[in-house]
């Protein structure tokens, strides 16, 4: 009796904390989770206790997906965490990497054996050197003392959680020796923070970009995206035809970063082509031409703007689009009104400039801001100066990104040699934000060289090496071997039956315009070929199908008869434009070949479809046909129906074949010993690999 007496006291006393809830808190620098709890008024309470379930750890596994717990006590539940231990080569320059994840599992009961089993999928992001732990803790025991707190608080901060495991809590009043316990708080789950983000310059380029990593949160499953943030710098003021700037508006003993951007903007009038009504409501397609000043000189958008036809003057901001472009869809359009357009390019580029001054004068601050004076274009706007505060933590959201990434480059709106900072913020499938710790300022900067690409460097300088080694040992009169091309060799024979026989000499140069390298390796054959037809005397004819290859095919002819000294044997007329329609030109040099039976018809260059035409309707009249092209689907027909065949770049190698320049014949032979050197390097890495040593001979062909 007394002893129930004792307790009912004792419960009167020291009535147990209420309602335990735990919450996860997130804020600019860390995680941890606050516990809460309610007290009854005139509780004799001295100071709470906070205690915390603790997770033993049963066994380590190295490849198995199945654990077996045989050492539970009967009417005890039991509660379970599968981590998995990660250990990297190198992550983020660091090396042996140790990375814990908590996954996910199931728990199957045996009733009749006493015994739980765990199970768990095997990760497809396997590491090297991965193990599995399994942790276990007891709802309702090995609770651990985490801190205590006076009797006028009702809430504890905990901040030596694990990432990935479940916790329970309870708080116990305490008075004296003597304390009650409250029910255990619903279980948390703890996310991890984004770590280790780290911001640098891009290595050879132009500047102007960052690369962006990070260590992703270790339960990803939970998170939903990343979003970047990078440091922003407001505008303070903007003005055209001034050159210096003083800042008042300042705190002291405050760091400023700034930079000084100039403005450019050109407006294109831009016309209405389509106004319709659909399901999403009104749409109107609006189109402009480029101003030639856009083209080519890296504006960074288009905004498009829209004033009502009343208002001409009151234009306002609608949405912008790219820089190349020239039509927009505008689906804001409000019904029943009448509206025109302007696409505006813009473009902002950065101007270096220099702090004057920071001083202080009666208690303010001021700083002094100068740039350099340019002449500039009628498009230029003005100059605007931008401001950001050193660990102000005024971040701007700039890219959002998936759970499964962990890199990203930002090459929106950066500059060279102006300071910006970053951080990641992982945002979970319930809309709490994690933010990770801000990097170092970086700044970016142009390349003066590429070191990704030095195996490039040494191709060209040995390449140049061998033409300059070529060219002096072709001047000191040496033979430079080439070897036979059977179709070039007949060029003489060709030109001499001709002659014999009294007929001309058709030259088609193909059907492909100035541009195509096998016409002008064609044109410079067709300077070989008019030399001989000149020295004797021969009729050339060559019709062309393109209006400039006309025009460069004139000029050729009528050179190579000026260097032969028989300048009055060329007649303008055997050179001529025939027609741009491919089959008319085809119809047309078959009917040259009936007509005028020329003895010898060279067809080289670029052919098509009208390939096989020609080459047939030529060797029905029985003269001697040498074709060349670097075209793989016609060179079957040449073959077939040609006496000679100039194959892919013996149709490049012609003109130094037939010529004999030593300038022409160096720089065929520096291609063919380069070509040398790139089978040797092959071959002996093929043997290497073969051997399996571990030279990387293969990063030599990779040119970044």
């Amino acid at each position: 009796m007394m002893n129930s007496f004792l307790a009912l006291i004792l419960f009167l006393a020291l009535s147990p904390p209420e309602n335990v809830r735990a919450l996860k808190i997130i804020n600019q620098d860390s995680i941890s989770i606050t516990i809460t709890w309610d007290i009854k008024r005139d509780t004799d309470v001295e100071s709470f206790g906070i205690y915390r379930s603790k997770y033993i750890l049963l066994k380590t596994i190295l490849q198995d997906t199945i654990f077996i717990d045989n050492d539970i006590k009967p009417d005890n539940e039991y509660l379970y965490d599968v981590v998995k231990r990660e250990r990297m080569k190198e992550f983020n320059h660091q090396k042996n990497f140790l990375k814990i994840v908590s996954i996910g599992y199931r728990v199957e009961k045996d009733t009749i054996n006493k015994r739980n089993i765990i199970k768990w999928k095997r990760p497809n992001d396997l590491y090297l050197g991965e193990t599995y732990e399994i942790w276990r803790t007891e709802k309702n025991g090995d609770y651990e003392l985490i801190g205590i707190v006076n009797k006028d608080q009702t809430s504890f901060r905990d901040t030596t959680m694990k990432d990935g495991v479940k916790y329970f809590y309870k708080v116990a009043g305490i008075k004296g020796n003597e304390r009650i316990f409250s029910e255990p708080s619903p279980p948390l789950f703890t996310i991890g923070t984004p770590k280790f983000i780290n911001a640098f310059d891009i290595p050879n380029d132009e500047g102007e970009g960052f690369r962006i990593t990070w260590e992703p949160s270790p339960n990803y499953d939970m998170i939903k995206s990343y979003a970047l943030m990078r440091l922003v710098y407001d505008s303070i003021a903007a003005f055209k035809d001034t050159f210096s700037f003083i800042d008042t508006t300042i705190k002291p003993n405050i760091e400023y970063h700034y930079y000084i951007g100039k403005n450019y903007q050109i407006i294109m009038p831009a016309k209405i082509v389509a106004d319709s009504v659909g399901m999403t409501g009104r749409v109107i397609k609006i189109e402009w031409k480029l101003n030639p000043k856009v083209i080519g000189q890296n504006y960074d958008l288009t905004l498009i703007y829209r004033a009502e036809k009343d208002s001409a003057n009151n234009f306002k901001y609608v949405d912008y689009t790219a820089p190349d472009e020239e039509k927009f869809l505008d689906g804001t359009a409000e019904p029943d009104k009448e509206y025109i357009y302007e696409a505006r390019a813009v473009k902002e580029v950065s101007i270096p400039f220099k702090i004057e001054n920071d001083t202080c004068v009666e208690n303010k601050r001021f700083i002094s801001l100068s740039w350099k004076k340019s002449k500039e274009p009628p498009e230029f706007l003005g100059y605007y100066v931008m401001r950001a505060e050193k660990d102000s933590g005024n971040y701007g959201v700039y890219a959002r990104l998936g759970t499964q990434v962990n890199t990203f480059q930002d090459r929106v709106g950066i500059y060279n040699n102006i300071p910006y900072a970053y951080r990641i913020v992982a945002v979970t499938k319930d809309g709490e934000k994690i933010f990770s710790e801000t990097t170092p300022y970086v700044v970016a900067s142009p390349q003066w060289f590429h070191t990704g690409r030095i195996n490039a460097l040494i191709s060209i300088i040995i390449f140049i090496f061998l033409v300059v080694f070529f060219i002096e040992y072709a001047k000191k009169d040496k033979n430079i071997f080439v070897r036979r091309i059977a179709g070039l060799s007949a060029i003489d024979e060709a030109v001499g039956r001709a002659t014999e026989m009294g007929k001309p000499i058709l030259y088609v140069p193909g059907f492909s315009t100035i541009n195509d390298v096998a016409t002008i390796a064609s044109l410079n054959i067709l300077g070989e070929v008019a030399k001989k037809t000149a020295q004797y005397n021969t009729p050339l004819i060559v019709p062309t199908g393109d209006p400039i290859v006309y025009t460069v095919a004139r000029e050729v002819v009528k050179e190579s008869y000026d260097k032969v000294g028989r300048p009055d044997a060329f007649n303008p007329d055997s050179v001529y434009f025939v027609t741009d329609s491919q089959f008319a030109y085809a119809s047309a040099v078959s009917g040259i070949m009936i007509r005028e039976r020329p003895a010898t018809n060279f067809l080289v260059g670029m052919f098509f479809a009208e390939s096989l035409i020609m080459a047939e309707t030529g060797a029905s009249t029985g003269a001697i046909q040498i074709g060349g092209t670097d075209a793989v689907t016609q060179l079957p027909f040449f073959i077939t129906a040609c006496d000679y065949t100039l194959i892919g770049e013996e149709l490049y190698a012609a003109s130094a074949y037939i010529s004999r320049n030593p300038t022409l014949l160096a720089a065929l032979k520096s291609q063919d010993y380069s070509k040398l050197v790139i089978v040797g390097v092959l071959i002996t890495a093929t043997i290497l690999a073969l051997l399996k040593i571990g030279i990387p001979v293969f990063n030599l062909f990779n040119i970044q």
